[in-house]
């Protein structure tokens, strides 16, 4: 009976030592299917990185590329606007002197009055020749 004892447990021995290994190889195979899922998410992972830099990169440039057009064209206005203020001067100025050379120009009142100042005056010389 020792040797039948032994032979059931040397056999149970083999059954414990043939799951053993079942379960080495079943754990072996997830823990390959894990890195390479886990291998396959790093992949992806770094090439969403990329892109998205690649994006950000691409956005960046766009943006730098507005902002100096941005300030070509108020530079040019800003240049524009200078160029308004100066001729704005110089026609006010012209404006002012031409108001001021009006201002100086006799009326129609004044050229009668002149005229019948003027004939007045004649008219006093030619009685003051008379008289001489």
């Amino acid at each position: 009976m020792d040797q039948q004892l032994m032979e059931q447990i040397f056999s149970e021995l083999k059954e414990i030592k043939q799951t053993q290994e079942n379960t080495n190889d079943r754990l072996t195979a997830f823990e390959q299917n894990t890195n390479e899922r886990f291998t396959s998410l790093d992949n992806r992972l770094t090439e969403f990185e990329q892109n998205t830099n690649e994006r950000f990169t691409a956005s960046e440039n766009r943006m730098t590329e507005f902002e100096q057009s941005a300030n070509e064209r108020f530079s040019n206005i800003e240049s524009k606007l200078q160029i308004v203020y100066e001729q704005t001067g110089k026609l006010t100025e012209y404006h002012e002197q031409t108001m001021a050379a009006l201002e100086r120009v006799a009326t129609k009142d004044d050229l009668t009055y002149f005229d019948k100042k003027i004939g007045e005056h004649d008219r006093e010389i030619s009685k003051l020749k008379e008289r001489v």
